[in-house]
């Protein structure tokens, strides 16, 4: 038994490390910036205000991890499982997330400018409020995703599967949301000034209130689209379907509509135009309001700001 002793005693100090390392957490807190942490498994662990600008997380596993104020600017997140992490206020400002899965992910709040989340799996993530400007989510599965007042101004959605997903009071001015899916989103009150949304579908989708300036759509899918008192002036609509789609207190004031399918009058009812207006031999102009070049001091800015309220109040109404 003696004999045993110092055995038993050595196989014990030799194998304790291993069990510390397991049972712990390797990032354990602290600057862990540039550092290489691929392919390792960190899910379920508290991780709030850690540092990891930088680094290598490759397939990393941060399942369910608490993230909250991370520090991960510029990481490498390629393949990674983030799926039901709390990144909410986390900076992740041009790191590489190319298809991650971030199915049920919270970023809310998250700085996330210049991030490429190409190809990754968001459904039913939860972007309020974060910052995506210039952002890539070319390809992702978002469906369901909510990115309600989030600053996503230059973002490329190319050929993302978008359904259902909440983008209410959104700025999306001078996105890319060409051959997206996005049967039923929601753009309500939302900035999409100078976007294209070449090759879309949008069925049902609600653009109600929201403000698309300049934005381009051709070839797109607006049937049952709901566009009531949305602001569309200098828009172009080109081989678009519109099949039952409402336009009612709409602002069309030189926009391009003159290239619609499936129009029906009624659709327009209430619709604002004026002589610059380029307009389908379908409509019928006695129930849509013309609006007259504005004269003297009164400017052009000022009066389509006064009809987007007015835009608005009839689609609330």
């Amino acid at each position: 038994m003696k004999r045993l002793i110092p055995i038993l005693a050595t196989s014990i100090a030799v194998f304790l490390p291993f069990v510390t390392a397991s049972a712990s957490p390797l990032f354990a807190g602290g600057n862990h910036a540039f550092e290489d942490h691929s392919s390792e498994n960190h899910s379920n662990e508290t991780l709030t205000a850690i540092v990891l600008s930088g680094a290598n997380l490759t397939s990393t596993n941060l399942k369910e991890s608490l993230l909250v104020d991370a520090l991960m600017d510029s990481a490498i997140l390629f393949e990674a499982n983030l799926a039901g992490a709390d990144l909410t206020g986390a900076d992740l400002g041009d790191a590489v997330m190319t298809q991650a899965n971030a199915k049920g992910a919270r970023f809310v709040d998250a700085f996330m400018v210049g991030v490429d989340l190409s190809g990754a799996n968001l459904g039913e993530s939860d972007f309020t409020g974060a910052d995506l400007r210039f952002a890539s989510l070319t390809k992702v599965n978002a469906r369901e995703a909510y990115f309600t007042g989030a600053e996503m101004a230059g973002v490329d959605l190319a050929e993302a599967n978008l359904a259902k997903a909440d983008f209410e009071a959104a700025d999306l001015t001078g996105a890319i949301i060409a051959d997206a899916k996005l049967k039923e989103a929601v753009f309500r009150d939302a900035v999409l000034e100078g976007a294209v949304f070449a090759g879309a579908n949008l069925e049902k989708s609600d653009f109600s209130g929201a403000d698309l300036t300049g934005a381009f759509v051709t070839d797109a899918k607006l049937k049952q689209a709901d566009f009531r008192g949305a602001v569309l002036v200098g828009a172009t609509l080109i081989g678009t379907d519109v099949e039952d789609a409402d336009f009612t207190g709409a602002v069309l004031l030189g926009a391009d509509v003159s290239g619609l399918t499936a129009v029906a009058e009624q659709d327009f009812r209430d619709a604002q135009w004026n002589d610059d207006t380029r307009l389908h031999p379908d409509m019928n102009t006695s129930i849509m309001i013309y609006v007259p070049e504005p004269s003297g001091t009164l400017s052009l800015v000022f009066g389509v700001a006064v009809l987007r309220i007015l835009g608005r109040s009839r689609a609330q109404g």
